[in-house]
């Protein structure tokens, strides 16, 4: 099954008041840890980053990363248009979407690599991760449910779309809680560089 990828980096950063996707992780910019992670899994054939405010920096902090950049120009009526501009990019034969946080650096290819595997060998239409007893992200969807993805309006992802159907919904368990932190806040930023010097030094 052809599963691709859609990294949403199209936020405004509103609480956190500075450009949180190009935060320095490690000497890099964060959204390029990010989407070489996404990248990196051995089960995505094509990745699409949407871009909003920050387009052009977004688009220099990943350049030379196999990946497509879409711009969407409606980001601040919210995420539900940066999922509608993703799903509309994608090739008609791409059968599954994993949808990605670009403030999500510590999600790595395994992850996706493990959710993609899920619904490849089983009957279910949706996974999700766990971690640590915790519902996260990213999500993959089916093709079935990009029609009811794409009618999600206002700041919303999928999340309307995993309470509606949560019979077709596979959790999958990973070991590390590190992988569901995002960046709001600068504690938010603080915890995810703890976290990942922790990682390199494993």
């Amino acid at each position: 099954m052809r599963a691709a990828a859609i990294v949403l980096a199209a936020g405004q950063s509103t609480r956190l008041g500075e450009p949180k996707l190009l935060l320095d992780l490690g000497g890099r910019p964060l959204i390029r840890c990010t989407v070489e992670n996404v990248a990196a899994a051995c089960s995505i054939t094509d990745v699409v980053v949407v871009t909003g405010p920050r387009a052009v920096e977004v688009a220099a902090a990943i350049q030379g990363l196999s990946c497509r950049l879409v711009h969407n120009p409606d980001y601040a009526a919210g995420m539900s248009t940066s999922l509608r501009c993703g799903l509309a990019a994608l090739d008609p034969e791409v059968e599954m979407a994993v949808i990605c946080l670009g403030d999500q650096p510590l999600v790595g290819p395994s992850v996706i690599d493990g959710l993609v595997r899920a619904l490849s060998t089983g009957a279910k239409s949706i996974a999700q991760p766990v971690y640590d007893g915790q519902k996260g992200n990213p999500v993959v969807f089916r093709r079935c449910h990009f029609e009811a993805l794409q009618a999600v309006t206002g700041d919303a992802g999928g999340r309307a779309v995993l309470a509606a159907h949560p019979d077709a919904v596979a959790r999958v368990t990973f070991p590390d809680p590190h992988c569901n932190l995002d960046v709001d806040t600068r504690a938010d930023y603080e915890r995810i560089q703890r976290a990942w010097r922790s990682a390199v030094r494993d």
